[in-house]
């Protein structure tokens, strides 16, 4: 943009700054500043994991050129063009680190991606965005892996699943924790909350029920869409868990043990111990 001729440069200069002044205060937010106040308003009603969003908002829009770029004004190529600098970074902490270079994970790059949509969205809703370029923006499968050794991830096939069972193991309670989780696929969340009322032997086809929650917090029976849910075990999984019974002390094979509910690992686990001890 040209703003004329002057017959100085303190004049030029002049005419300069005056521009840059009236045009920030006509100027709509930038993405950057919506963003801030976008996450305030989240956490002020009580939404969880803003820290790590205002994490990403630091690191994949402020500290971008995107970042700059007024909310009226933001396009697809605006979208298209913060993708390739997202596939094209490298990992770079301020210290030494293992993962320095390694680019960033295709999980990573989606996170971002989603928190920047929450926010465009929002700003949508208010009036202050058109549209929302990023709605359609999809990662490519290129960056998905195993980001350490550049090998996609696969099933583990029945030479690997033998070499784990036939790993030699500091503890019994270790050993049992894998092998469960390898032959039931349970995530490990819901293997932490599986309690020994939940498990059902005796069944001509044992089955066990799958709840949430975390390792020492409360065991829920939903989580937002999600409700517990029964599931059937594989037969080895069915062998592992009656032997690991047999280990237990006696009241930990009782499946209406008092006072209580037991949890299947934690407190086995501990009563295992208590009881060697």
């Amino acid at each position: 943009m040209s703003l004329g001729l002057f017959a100085s440069e303190s004049e030029a200069r002049a005419a300069a700054e005056a521009h840059r002044k009236n045009f920030a205060k006509n100027r709509g937010p930038t993405l950057s500043e919506f963003g801030v106040g976008h996450l305030d308003r989240r956490e002020l009603h009580g939404k969880r994991g803003v820290k790590d969003e205002r994490n990403m908002l630091q690191l994949f829009v402020c500290e971008d050129p995107l970042g700059q770029k007024e909310l009226s004004r933001l396009g697809n190529i605006d979208a298209e063009e913060w993708l390739d600098r997202m596939l094209r970074r490298r990992i770079q902490y301020e210290h030494a680190h293992s993962r320095n270079g390694r680019q960033l994970s295709r999980s990573r790059i989606k996170n971002a991606l989603t928190m920047i949509n929450g926010g465009l969205d929002a700003a949508v809703r208010m009036q202050l965005a058109p549209g929302n370029p990023f709605r359609s923006l999809r990662v490519p499968a290129r960056a998905k892996g195993n980001d350490v050794t550049g090998d996609k991830w696969h099933v583990l096939d029945l030479e690997g699943q033998r070499r784990i069972e036939g790993a030699v193991f500091s503890h019994r309670y270790m050993q049992v924790l894998i092998l469960f989780a390898l032959w039931t696929g349970v995530r490990q969340s819901e293997q932490w909350n599986l309690e020994r009322a939940d498990v059902h032997l005796a069944e001509q086809h044992p089955w066990m029920r799958i709840r949430f929650g975390s390792e020492r917090g409360p065991v829920k029976e939903q989580r937002g869409d999600q409700r517990a849910r029964d599931v059937f075990l594989l037969p080895r999984a069915a062998e592992l868990l009656r032997a690991w019974l047999e280990e237990m002390p006696k009241e930990m094979r009782k499946s209406s043990s008092r006072p209580a509910r037991r949890r299947f690992w934690r407190d086995g686990g501990e009563a295992l111990g208590a009881s060697r001890r």
